[in-house]
């Protein structure tokens, strides 16, 4: 790319989606609304390309939705948001760890992580804590969960299956430190609500499918070329 701004970026996805679809208007649309995290090392940091997401999906509604001039605006709203347009979990605390276009799933591995995992916060985290909790019962020989510093696409899927593995001792956990920091709080909030642990579970069977296996794939020496037949296998999926 010849520049790096948000928009040009924001272009050259919908370039990417037009390209694959045909150049049909109606399905490049669909495609915007099915978008819900951003996971390139670009796109986690630069704040206005993830405002973007949502303005190029609310334009995109009425061409989709049917009847979107009927609707009310408590329907419109709905259209806009995840259950059933309540908001659940950490962002109905103050200040409970939310960023702008995070789905709710992401942010609860994303902030288990930043709790429990080595190399998390170190000013709120308590690996120490919890590996003396999770340890003895021989479930775990390591911290399975990995940091979200300097890692890749398959970050968010790996911790996922993680997260659902250990959810009861999480669960445990976080209920006994809930009051300790806004981390944990907030933790506790998200790691409530089933459609989270859900999408994790949903994450992780993606993990073990698809992503993991084409990391461990190209951790391998090899030329790039014999990821053909991965990649063309991930298609048929």
């Amino acid at each position: 790319m010849t520049c790096g701004d948000a928009e040009a970026y924001r272009t050259l996805l919908e370039g990417i989606i037009t390209e694959m679809t045909g150049d049909d208007n109606d399905l490049v649309r669909q495609v915007a609304l099915k978008i819900k995290n951003t996971v390139s090392d670009q796109a986690s940091v630069n704040k206005k390309f993830v405002t973007l997401l949502p303005e190029w999906r609310e334009k995109a509604l009425p061409h989709v939705v049917e009847n979107w001039d009927t609707l009310t605006a408590v329907q419109i709203e709905r259209e806009s948001l995840v259950q059933s347009g309540e908001k659940v979990g950490a962002p109905t605390l103050p200040g409970g760890y939310s960023m702008p276009g995070e789905s709710g799933t992401t942010r609860l591995v994303r902030t288990v992580c930043k709790s429990v995992q080595d190399r998390g916060c170190e000013k709120a985290g308590k690996p120490v804590q919890f590996w003396d909790l999770v340890q003895p019962q021989g479930q775990v020989k390591e911290m399975p969960l990995a940091s979200f510093k300097g890692n890749r696409f398959n970050i968010l899927f790996h911790n996922a299956v993680e997260v659902y593995y250990l959810l009861n001792d999480l669960l445990s956990f976080a209920e006994d430190h809930k009051t300790d920091n806004r981390l944990f709080t907030a933790v506790n909030a998200d790691l409530c609500i089933l459609s989270f642990q859900a999408v994790a579970r949903a994450l992780g069977i993606i993990s073990k499918m698809v992503t993991g296996t084409m990391w461990r794939f190209m951790e391998e020496n090899g030329h790039v070329s014999e990821l053909t037949t991965v990649l063309a296998a991930v298609r048929r999926l």
